[in-house]
């Protein structure tokens, strides 16, 4: 599963499509938001951009439909989610796999 901001480089839709038609056999599914059509409408309705303070986009175009798609699937699942150690301490020290009460599998 890929959830698309819509504000991705062309580069990265260029992956992921190589991607999907060499690894998943074209299975790759896209999710988005329901409530927002991605990243720059999210940002207008909001009337700002997301930043430190104010981290909103990771949860409504990520978080939100991720949760709402493994609601509906029945069998036992296991999600697999790249983070970026770098990118913060409290990431860098993150269990490499858990069970997240909130996509109520293993991450």
């Amino acid at each position: 599963m890929y959830c698309d901001t819509k504000w991705e480089h062309p580069l990265t839709y260029a992956y992921l499509e190589h991607i999907n038609k060499t690894l998943l056999d074209g299975k790759l599914i896209y999710l988005a938001s329901d409530d927002y059509d991605g990243f720059e409408d999210l940002s207008i309705r909001k009337k700002r951009v997301p930043s430190a303070m104010a981290r909103y986009c990771t949860e409504e175009l990520k978080v939100i439909p991720m949760m709402e798609y493994l609601s509906k699937v029945r069998e036992e699942k296991i999600v697999y989610q790249g983070i970026r150690a770098d990118e913060s301490p409290s990431r860098s020290k993150m269990a490499d796999e858990g069970y997240d009460e909130a996509y109520k599998c293993i991450v």
